[in-house]
């Protein structure tokens, strides 16, 4: 494995048609920092212009968490318009995620919490640790952050009732409701994921790109619509956090998207 990009918070590593993006601060639950947004941002955008890779592999550091989500104390310490720009990053990382034709897995190894199940919601792929206690949660709704790209992507894998109750009420989303719900691709033990992970992993890298990225492209035109509600989050995200009042700018962005939708 060739490492392409390290500092003490993220490392960026490549082997063979793969590149691994691994979160690395297990003191603070792996949470991303504002520096740590613009690299994964920046992994992706590498990841696009490249024919040489066909996977993206998104891990966390440790045992216990995959990632805490955004280092909360961090933004909601910004002024509104810091903030509105972190939410521009997030948006970057959620249209990449969603019209790259490359695959993208999480490594699902702890627990995925705000950010954290962004990107596992975000992914082609899902393999986890097989232990009970791992869960996801948003908690962007006990923290009063806009639950920004989780949405529409928890409503769009989840029948209603479990994406309401991520959503609304922040509750945890235990891994082995994940299975149940055909959200887990994969799941194994602790002392065999590494390896099973490698040779999944070795399972696409052998199959023919030309097909996968076919297959992809296809799949992303499927899920435009789904691209347009994020976008949609977005819009709502920055009357959120901007320094006026939301329920100024509500009626004209509320307006502006149900002319959209009537216009589809």
């Amino acid at each position: 494995m060739v490492t392409v990009g390290q500092n003490d918070d993220l490392i960026i590593s490549e082997r063979k048609r793969a590149i691994y993006v691994t979160i690395n601060r297990p003191a603070k639950s792996n949470a991303i920092n504002i520096d740590m947004l613009l690299q994964i941002r920046d992994a992706m955008l590498d990841l696009n212009k490249r024919d040489d890779l066909m996977v993206m592999v998104l891990k966390g550091t440790g045992t216990k968490v995959f990632s805490a989500g955004v280092d909360s104390k961090e933004i909601l310490a910004l002024p509104p318009k810091k903030k509105m720009e972190v939410y521009e990053k997030l948006y970057e990382i959620a249209e990449l995620s969603l019209t790259t034709d490359k695959l993208i897995i999480t490594a699902l190894n702890g627990l995925a919490l705000g950010l954290g199940c962004a990107f596992c919601l975000g992914s082609d792929f899902r393999l986890a640790v097989d232990n009970p206690e791992i869960y996801m949660q948003l908690l962007e709704v006990d923290v009063g952050m806009f639950p920004f790209f989780v949405l529409s992507l928890s409503f769009y894998h989840f029948p209603p009732a479990i994406a309401s109750k991520l959503v609304f009420n922040g509750e945890k989303f235990y891994l082995e409701d994940m299975i149940k719900a055909g959200f887990i691709h994969s799941c194994y033990s602790a002392e065999n994921f590494d390896r099973k992970l490698k040779k999944f992993i070795r399972s696409l890298t052998r199959k023919r790109p030309k097909m996968l990225k076919t297959t992809k492209a296809c799949l992303n035109l499927e899920r435009s619509r789904l691209l347009r509600e994020i976008k949609m989050e977005h819009d709502f995200s920055q009357i959120f956090y901007s320094d006026k009042d939301p329920h100024d700018l509500l009626p004209d962005v509320y307006k502006k998207w149900e002319n959209k939708i009537k216009k589809e």
